[in-house]
């Protein structure tokens, strides 16, 4: 779910700033997402990232694990970046794959089978058999093999190209990027 902010303060996001916008294009999770975490200044959207503006941008855009849904990465990201305020910072954080663009189904099934036992004993067995299930399920599979990743070496190159002087961490299973617009507006040499 990407997340845009604006209005900077001195507390933790989200009481850091004074509007946060989520949106996702699952109505069912922007619904869990307002049932469970409601705040005065956050609004939860049923929207594409697409459609989403703000004229005079925000503090901070923030996407989890949501990029490698879109067809096209560079648009998306040159999107992110017009969304962002002079002096506001986007933060982005994507899993990647330097194996296959797309892991294979085991690489899903088995680690859920060998996590198991772990499971068991971290929430119980009715929870840990509802997660087994979850992840064997055919939707839920279908939905990870849907997946695209870039390699950490595709995420470098295209995330740098479309936001120079990019900080970037490994995360193991996914990459960090951070950027910050200049202040006037200009571009980043």
């Amino acid at each position: 779910m990407p997340a845009a902010a604006r209005g900077t303060r001195s507390r933790p996001w989200p009481t850091t700033f004074e509007e946060v916008i989520g949106l996702d294009l699952s109505g069912p999770l922007i619904e869990i997402a307002r049932a469970k975490r409601a705040r005065p200044n956050v609004r939860y959207v049923v929207e594409n990232l697409f459609d989403l503006e703000d004229e005079g941008g925000f503090d901070l855009v923030y996407s989890h694990t949501m990029l490698h849904h879109l067809e096209d990465y560079r648009a998306g990201l040159e999107h992110l970046k017009g969304l962002v305020r002079p002096g506001g910072t986007v933060a982005l954080i994507d899993n990647v794959c330097d194996l296959y663009p797309t892991p294979p189904r085991k690489a899903y099934t088995w680690p859920a089978l060998w996590g198991f036992p772990g499971e068991i004993r971290r929430v119980g067995l009715r929870d840990a058999w509802f997660q087994l299930r979850f992840w064997h399920s055919r939707p839920w599979l279908a939905h990870l093999l849907s997946d695209h990743y870039l390699s950490r070496e595709q995420f470098r190159e295209l995330y740098g190209s479309v936001f120079p002087g990019a900080r970037f961490d490994d995360l193991g299973f996914a990459l960090a990027m951070a950027w910050t617009a200049p202040p006037n507006g200009g571009e980043v040499q």
